[in-house]
């Protein structure tokens, strides 16, 4: 309801990513991609990017997992979650040993 009769766009935008996390515990994952490409403030573009990396990673796509959480860090995702370093670091690509 809120997602189709608010105005506020801050408040839109909390509705979309707590749907999309409901969808992805639902295992939803197009349903939750789908969500997740709506337009929502600069704000949001670090949760936005960190949940996706987080449905690539659950569909076992660890590029795009890894590349998403990359732009979640490169949007200051680190600021207010350092579990987001834990996520990133877990898909390090490791190059074997010489």
């Amino acid at each position: 309801w809120i997602v189709s009769n608010v105005d506020n766009a801050e408040l839109k935008a909390i509705a979309i990513t707590r749907l999309a996390r409901i969808q992805i515990a639902q295992t939803n994952f197009d349903d939750a991609l789908n969500t997740l490409n709506a337009p929502l403030p600069e704000a949001f573009n670090a949760n936005v990017a960190e949940l996706k990396g987080d449905i690539y990673a659950q569909q076992g796509n660890k590029e795009q997992a890894r590349t998403a959480y990359q732009a979640a860090v490169d949007a200051g995702g680190l600021t207010g979650n350092p579990l987001l370093q834990v996520k990133l670091d877990d898909l390090a690509v490791t190059s074997p040993a010489a």
